[in-house]
């Protein structure tokens, strides 16, 4: 059975996947369409996949904190996560 703190966690996760969905989802309609109405809603969904992603991240800090990680290990843990966001980011850049 899953601790209120893992509920929490997962409950995020699945927010920011469903954010960056919708995101995606708004990114491909405006880059058909091109129209400014598209590109607002891609704008708007991309602050909800930034908001739900920083909510994910502190859960999952909470967790960690909570299986008996300490601040170093657990602010590694968060830089590595960062550090492969950026890879990917810099991928769908070239």
């Amino acid at each position: 059975m899953l601790m209120k703190d893992e509920r929490s966690y997962l409950s995020s996760l699945r927010t920011m996947v469903l954010a960056d969905q919708s995101t995606t989802q708004n990114l491909k309609k405006y880059m058909n369409s091109g129209a400014t109405s598209d590109l607002a809603k891609a704008q708007e969904n991309i602050e909800r996949a930034k908001q739900a992603a920083l909510v994910f991240a502190g859960n999952r800090a909470l967790l960690l904190r909570k299986i008996g990680l300490g601040e170093e290990e657990i602010n590694a843990k968060l830089e590595e996560g960062i550090k492969q966001i950026e890879e990917i980011d810099q991928k769908l850049q070239n």
